[in-house]
């Protein structure tokens, strides 16, 4: 387990993220095998998910689904294609895995790119 959380923003970075080495070969889109915990797990499915299905989860869960929903959907979409520079019309996330030794893999940092 991570003792101080606060530092793993400043830790893991693009330069530490566990496909740093390929990453830097395929720039544009570079696949990252993600850990089956975390199938199906995304912001965009968290910012569309129904704030009553929510309560499943926890009972402040609602307001933070409300709250990721209003972030999702303002932000920008348009701008280049970071794939193939048109115009970019939605956006996705790109997750960075960073390793911390015995403490195992850690999911920390999400970029978000547009797409076309």
């Amino acid at each position: 387990m991570v003792k101080n959380v606060h530092s793993i923003d400043s830790v893991c970075s693009i330069i530490t993220d566990a496909y740093n080495e390929i990453c830097s070969k395929l720039p544009k889109l570079c696949p990252r095998l993600v850990p089956s915990p975390l199938w199906g797990l995304s912001l965009a499915r968290i910012a569309r998910m129904a704030p009553q299905a929510a309560l499943a989860v926890c009972d402040s869960c609602p307001e933070i689904v409300e709250r990721m929903h209003r972030c999702w959907m303002t932000l920008d979409r348009s701008g280049k294609c970071e794939v193939c520079g048109e115009p970019g019309n939605e956006i996705d996330e790109d997750w960075l895995y960073c390793i911390f030794d015995e403490n195992g893999n850690l999911v920390r940092n999400i970029v978000v790119k547009t797409l076309h």
